[in-house]
This record gives C-alpha cells, sequence and structure tokens, in this order.
C-alpha cells in the first residue's frame, strides 16, 4: 500500500476535564487529516516550537539533535504504520539502514518538528483513521475510535457526570466494541 506525506497542521485542546490535546496531521492535498490525541504538556512543546519561541532552540530535544542526530537527517523519516485499541503504531525509520524504532506518535510529531524529519502514513490508515479538514474553523472531527482506552473510560464517566447520556451510550459502545476485541485476541493467543 503506497505511503502518504503529512504535515502538522496544529495543535489544539481538547475541551474536557482531561489535561488533553489534539495534534493535527494533514494528507498533502489539504483534504485529509488525522487526529492524534496526546496530553496537554505534549501540545504546548509543539505549541512552542510552532511559534518559533525564542528559547526553543536551546530546549533538549533541540539540543540532543544537534548533539547526536544530525547527520541521520537524510536518511531518517517518521512512519504511521497502523492503529490498534485507540493506539497508532509508529516508527522511527532509517532508510539507508532499514532500522526502525516504535515510537509514541505525539513523541514522532515533535520530532519530525526538532530534526526537519518528513511524517508519513500508509494511505489505508488514512482512510480508515482520517477524518476530512474541516474548512470553516469550527473544529475537528474525530471518531471515538481514536481515544485512548483510558481516555474513554474518563470521558465516558464525565458525560455520564454531566448527563449527556447520548454521548455515554457513544462511548461505551466503543469500548464495548475493543473489550470485544481483547477477547477475541486472547483467545488466539
Amino acid at each position: 500500500m503506497p505511503l502518504l506525506h503529512l504535515s502538522l497542521k496544529g495543535v489544539s485542546k481538547i475541551t474536557t476535564e482531561i489535561n488533553a490535546g489534539l495534534i493535527e496531521l494533514v494528507t498533502d492535498d489539504g483534504l485529509t487529516q488525522l487526529s492524534i490525541v496526546c496530553e496537554g504538556a505534549m501540545t504546548l512543546q509543539i505549541a512552542l516550537r510552532l511559534a518559533k519561541f525564542p528559547l526553543h532552540g536551546k530546549l533538549l530535544p533541540e539540543v540532543m539533535w544537534r548533539a547526536f542526530g544530525e547527520g541521520w537527517k537524510m536518511s531518517l523519516n517518521v512512519w504511521f504504520a497502523d492503529f490498534i485499541d485507540g493506539e497508532y503504531i509508529v516508527y522511527l525509520r532509517n532508510e539507508q539502514t532499514k532500522q526502525s524504532w516504535p515510537i509514541r506518535a505525539s513523541d514522532a510529531v515533535l520530532f519530525s518538528l526538532v530534526a526537519d524529519v518528513p511524517i508519513f502514513a500508509e494511505q489505508s490508515l488514512v482512510e480508515d483513521y482520517g477524518a476530512p479538514v474541516d474548512k470553516t474553523g469550527k473544529g475537528t472531527a474525530m471518531p471515538l475510535k481514536l481515544l485512548p482506552t483510558e481516555m474513554l473510560r474518563r470521558t465516558l464517566q464525565e458525560a455520564i457526570d454531566r448527563e449527556e447520556y447520548e454521548l455515554a451510550s457513544q462511548l461505551n459502545d466503543e469500548l464495548k466494541k475493543r473489550e470485544s476485541r481483547e477477547q477475541g485476541n486472547r483467545l488466539f493467543t
């Protein structure tokens, strides 16, 4: 399956009581985006770099990259390979040596910014988990299947506490799907 190049569109805070954010990657045609749920601290780190904050060149990731990694830049990329049980499966790849290292999705995006390396995703991943880019500026469409399981549980409890039963039902359905898949996977292992 072909790979699609992705670019960082931006970051935003998720409007819940959970300290979480959303990283938005967009395809080159500007029509589809992948959303990555992450902790609020990571959205701050990415926002600092997007804003070209004056200290950003002195922060640990940039210093470590300049000290140890800059020579690899031409052969490295970030590869979004899959999405399993609420988590992207992402690798940092060296195209020259054919080595790859698993990396958390939000860390991969931060690394891409720091090291100026490209981000790619399997086309099937973008087709299955992408959403149309909102051109109105009203927000980002994010399927529930993108939320990590623990965040789904906490959001479900928040929805129940706020008596938002339709949302709670949708969240509960997604959790049941995941639990069913996990039980099925355990039967075959």
